[in-house]
């Protein structure tokens, strides 16, 4: 079975469901109630100092982080066990070169290639989900990949320049959260229809779409509020 792995930056499961009746997930929301696929909201986050780094980890090895300090600085010159171990045919989509020490830590967890934009330059979503198809159809069979997505990294400025929605009284870090998981979700979109409209992958294909870690779990008061009232 060919596995494709999306660590989808920053998600968390409430923006899955409505949120104030607006879908900004459509195409993950259809996924999570397809009777062939396996949904768990219930996860908690188990990532420290490395953050991103971390939940990458967990996801492709099952190794819990240190308690102090980034595991991906601090032990980027050992072999962790892994999924890509498994394949012969396993790389990475990495959007932005430099991160996390990602060009030591991709062949620590087994995987065989790297791939990412040149020094100084970097890959939206669309790019990245370019960049896995990519990488799928030349394979053909026989892979496992893991793409990274950054959108919706913290500020999330793609949401606050893009607007599709427009809630009446949301706090605005909340409006550009969500308006970035949407244009996400239209690139996981497009992944997934290419996937299910293959003959040859369509019934051999395996796709896991994970978070890396939760993002508001601070106080912030005017979130708290305004979740409250909804």
């Amino acid at each position: 079975t060919n596995l494709i792995f999306i660590l989808f930056e920053s998600l968390e499961s409430w923006p899955i469901d409505d949120v104030c009746g607006y879908k900004f997930m459509p195409n993950i929301e259809k996924l999570v109630h397809n009777k062939h696929v396996l949904y768990c909201d219930k996860l908690k986050s188990q990532t420290r100092h490395g953050n991103s780094a971390d939940g990458q980890m967990i996801g492709a090895t099952g190794v819990l982080p240190i308690s102090n300090g980034a595991t991906c600085r601090l032990y980027a010159e050992n072999s962790f066990p892994s999924f890509a171990d498994r394949y012969s045919q396993a790389a990475i989509v990495n959007p932005t070169p430099k991160t996390w020490g990602q060009d030591k830590m991709t062949f620590g967890y087994q995987f065989k290639t790297l791939i990412e934009p040149q020094i100084n330059h970097s890959w939206d979503d669309e790019g990245v989900i370019n960049e896995m198809l990519h990488y799928v159809n030349k394979i053909g069979d026989q892979f496992a990949i893991l793409g990274i997505t950054v959108t919706s990294h913290v500020p999330f400025a793609y949401g606050a320049e893009h607007v599709q929605f427009n809630i009446e009284g949301m706090p605005q870090i909340m409006s550009a959260y969500l308006n970035c998981l949407s244009y996400t979700d239209s690139c996981v979109g497009i992944l997934i229809n290419s996937i299910l409209n293959n003959d040859t992958l369509n019934n051999n294909t395996t796709i896991v779409i994970s978070g890396d870690h939760t993002i508001f779990r601070s106080q912030d008061t005017e979130i708290d509020n305004f979740a409250a009232k909804h």
